[in-house]
């Protein structure tokens, strides 16, 4: 269903921001050198967006942004995941753990700061979409159901956000994403592209993808090589893997997307990991269910739900029915989507993190390698760029990160010691390619 961007306009509510500055001074225990709001963008009858702004280190309020300073709007996946796990997980100010004392009631988390955080270099603004993922209501289950029309709301978000606070007219705009993403940024950025009045409003940049499912009939299959390649599976679940990645390939290629979502899942079900020895399909060095990642932050806005919600009782990380109605989506390639983007001079970065098996680097590879642009040639021949850091403690020895590809407004890095959340396993070599990125 086509939404009429006319109709939402006349269906917004809007509500002045909640200051959230006292709120984690107070559980840091000392002053922030910057500025954080939450706030819902209200669509009546349908739902309502939820969005977290934090402004840059030295950013005491929003009259203080100054002309030229980079913001980064971050929209994690799924599709119906929360844009609060990049918040509190990967690239926000703060890294939540329960506190071990359990007797200290009055003090049931220990806040920190992050040191890779990104708002050491830019604003961050988050927000949770399509309406029922993680802090955002859904009035009407199903009112979207792919991409495209997540993009209309997203479009209307950003503009009633950018028209209400001051201070966003003197920013430049990038949209940074994770997993899903990777369908949902390029559909967003082009939709943004037709929108004249908002693009101009937000002064638009460029895209960033981590770890994108972005042309899934290219990257269906490489899972079986992937792991074959890391001695994880044998010869018969090898034969086996690829039988499903090509199965879904021929599905998509009949216009039965939904059918090729299908076989993508069964590459990556807990019944088919158990028997290759339970690894974690974001990170293949770690084991599910013996050193998962930490998700404190998750019963932290529980805990504190009323602080940052007036529309949910409960936060979930995650929405299986957004990713059930999205199964049609998932099949479709937004490989269009970023060519016209870099046909149009838009700055691209895409990255993949070594150790991810759900969106592995040869399967990235492959989709990156059928971009069809002015300077194709130009930028499979660009030479490696080795990301290496000092040895601390070992004069004139250093370590490699990973590695950029680059050319003119196309570049690609592949980040060693890093899945999926590349923020999160490798933040200093994440922070040093986006840091590049943005100048």
């Amino acid at each position: 269903m086509k939404i009429l961007l006319g109709l939402i306009i006349t269906s917004l509510v809007l509500v002045k921001g909640t200051d959230q500055t006292s709120f984690f001074a107070e559980l840091l225990g000392e002053d922030l050198p910057y500025y954080t709001e939450t706030d819902y963008v209200k669509f009546k009858d349908v739902g309502s967006i939820y969005y977290h702004l934090i402004l840059k280190e030295g950013t005491p309020n929003l009259e203080a942004i100054q002309k030229g300073d980079v913001l980064a709007i971050w929209l994690n996946g799924g599709p119906g995941s929360s844009s609060q796990l990049g918040n509190y997980m990967e690239i926000g100010p703060w890294v939540i753990k329960k506190n071990p004392d359990t007797e200290a009631k009055e003090k049931p988390y220990i806040v920190t700061k992050r040191e890779y955080s990104w708002n050491k270099v830019m604003h961050l603004l988050f927000i949770d979409q399509p309406f029922g993922a993680g802090m955002s209501k859904a009035d009407k289950e199903n009112v979207v159901t792919n991409s495209d029309q997540a993009a209309n709301y997203f479009v209307e978000t950003i503009k009633q956000i950018y028209t209400r606070l001051n201070g966003l007219d003197q920013v430049t705009t990038y949209i940074f994403g994770e997993s899903y993403a990777g369908h949902y940024i390029p559909a967003f950025a082009t939709r943004l592209l037709k929108d004249e009045e908002t693009l101009k409003k937000v002064n638009f940049k460029g895209i960033a993808i981590i770890d994108g499912i972005t042309d899934t009939q290219n990257q269906l299959n490489y899972y079986h090589s992937y792991l074959y390649s890391i001695g994880a599976i044998s010869e018969f679940d090898l034969e086996r893997l690829q039988k499903i990645g090509v199965k879904g390939q021929q599905y998509i290629m009949n216009g039965e997307y939904a059918k090729g979502a299908e076989q993508l899942d069964l590459m990556t079900e807990d019944k088919f990991i158990e028997q290759i020895g339970n690894i974690n399909v974001y990170n293949i060095r770690k084991y599910k269910g013996l050193d998962e990642y930490d998700y404190s932050w998750v019963e932290f806005l529980n805990t504190y739900i009323k602080e940052f919600s007036s529309e949910i009782t409960q936060f979930q990380k995650s929405n299986s029915k957004i990713y059930n109605a999205f199964q049609q989506d998932i099949g479709e390639s937004r490989l269009k989507d970023i060519e016209l983007l870099l046909q149009k001079k838009y700055k691209v970065l895409l990255l993949n993190g070594q150790l991810d098996y759900i969106i592995n680097t040869p399967g990235a590879w492959n989709w990156i390698y059928q971009i069809d642009w002015t300077y194709k040639y130009q930028w499979k021949n660009a030479q490696k760029k080795l990301i290496t850091f000092p040895i601390q403690g070992q004069e004139n020895k250093v370590e490699t990160h990973g590695y950029i590809k680059a050319y003119e407004n196309l570049q690609y890095a592949t980040i060693y010691k890093a899945g999926h959340m590349i923020p999160t396993d490798n933040p200093k070599a994440a922070y040093y390619v986006i840091e590049n990125f943005i100048k």
